[in-house]
């Protein structure tokens, strides 16, 4: 028996809901892998931070002999008697603020990626929606809308 237009047209919309819920399970699924990476990266730079901010300390709270002082001066490039170590532990502290920034960055993504996964929710509210989208007597008034 023939198909008519309105039964043509819904077993099309039904495919374009399908399609539509997969495309959006891809999305899902990528989002998941780039949120897992960046709290992965997050978690790789506590560690040189914890280390930048012990040398920070060092430095900024320590009294240094003029051996000391002169060997941080070859490091630094300045003269002995213009406070190396200070130059040493703002380099430091700059090297922290740039890991931070990092950090911050990373953590953005991961609400920027969050956030496009509430358009349809999880796995499970994506199948729902596909499923109250797809029953026959909504396709159907909405193919009478659209043609009336």
């Amino acid at each position: 028996m023939p198909k008519t237009k309105k039964e043509k047209w819904i077993i099309k919309e039904r495919e374009r809901l399908l399609k539509e819920h997969h495309d959006y399970l891809e999305v899902i699924r990528r989002n998941e892998d780039y949120i897992q990476n960046n709290l992965w990266q997050i978690g790789l730079l506590h560690a040189p931070i914890r280390t930048l901010m012990n040398q920070y300390c060092f430095f900024k709270d320590h009294s240094f002999d003029d051996d000391q002082i002169e060997i941080m001066s070859a490091c630094t490039g300045e003269r002995t008697d213009r406070n190396p170590e200070h130059t040493l532990y703002s380099e430091i502290k700059f090297g922290m603020k740039v890991l931070r920034k990092e950090q911050e960055r990373l953590t953005n993504e991961i609400v920027e990626y969050r956030q496009q996964l509430k358009k349809r929710g999880d796995v499970g509210d994506s199948y729902k929606l596909f499923l109250r989208l797809q029953d026959d007597e909504v396709l159907s008034k909405q193919y009478d809308q659209e043609n009336s």
